[in-house]
C-alpha cells in the first residue's frame, strides 16, 4: 500500500503489491477532488516531475477547455472534474485500472474518449458500470454481478441483454398469471356469496308464505 498524506489524498486510491500498480477510481471521485484548488494546482501537487505547461497540454488533450485550467474545482462542472481525474489517471501510469461507474457526469464526447482510452490501455482494466454504451464500446470480458456472486458471461453483451429481456418477460407473464388467478378467485367468491344470498332470500320468502 502506497503512502498517501492528507495533503495529497485525492479521488484516486493506489495500491502497490508485488510491483503492480493498481489505481482505483470510485463513482463519486469528482466529489473528493480538492475544491479550493485549480486543476493545474492539483496536478502539479500530485505530480511534481511535471511542469506547468506539460500539465496544461495534457488537460487540453483530455478535452478540458483552456479557461477551466485555472478555475477552482468547485466552479467546474461534473464532466470537467471527470476530465481532471482522467489526466490524473494517465499521469499515475498504473498497471491496472479499477473504475467504478466512470461515466457518471460525463457528456457523450468524454464517454467516447474514455472508451478509446480503455481499449488502448496496455494494462489491466476492471470496470463496474451500468452504462451500455461503455460496455459495448470496450473490448472487455463481461462479468455479471448478482445474487452475491460473480459470473462470467461468455456469450457477449447482446446475448446478456436478450437474457435480461427474456427474464423480464417471464416475470411480467408470471405476475399476470398470478393476477388472473387472484381475480378469478375473487370473482368465484363473489359468485358464491351471491348464490348464498339468493338461497337465503328464497328461504325468507318461502317462510313468509
Amino acid at each position: 500500500m502506497s503512502e498517501r498524506s492528507e495533503a495529497k489524498r485525492t479521488s484516486l486510491e493506489e495500491d502497490e503489491t508485488n510491483n503492480s500498480h493498481l489505481l482505483r477510481s470510485a463513482q463519486h471521485f469528482v466529489d473528493r477532488l480538492p475544491m479550493t484548488k485549480t486543476p493545474v494546482e492539483h496536478l502539479l501537487d500530485r505530480f511534481q516531475d511535471e511542469d506547468y505547461q506539460s500539465i496544461r497540454n495534457r488537460l487540453g488533450r483530455y478535452g478540458l477547455e483552456g479557461h477551466a485550467h485555472e478555475v477552482t474545482m468547485r466552479d467546474l462542472s461534473g464532466g470537467q472534474k471527470a476530465r481532471v481525474v482522467f489526466v490524473d489517471l494517465s499521469l499515475s501510469r498504473p498497471h491496472i485500472l479499477l473504475l467504478d461507474e466512470p461515466t457518471n457526469n460525463l457528456d457523450i464526447e468524454t464517454i467516447d474518449a474514455l472508451c478509446d482510452a480503455i481499449t488502448l490501455f496496455n494494462g489491466g482494466v476492471v470496470v463496474v458500470t451500468h452504462d451500455a454504451r461503455l460496455i459495448e464500446s470496450c473490448e472487455c470480458k463481461l462479468w455479471v454481478v448478482e445474487k452475491l456472486g460473480v459470473t462470467p458471461w461468455e456469450e457477449g453483451f447482446e446475448d446478456y441483454k436478450s437474457e435480461l429481456l427474456r427474464e423480464m418477460e417471464e416475470k411480467i407473464d408470471k405476475e399476470q398469471r398470478e393476477r388472473d388467478v387472484r381475480l378469478a378467485a375473487a370473482a368465484a367468491k363473489r359468485k358464491k356469496l351471491l348464490e348464498e344470498k339468493k338461497v337465503s332470500l328464497a328461504k325468507v320468502v318461502k317462510a313468509k308464505n
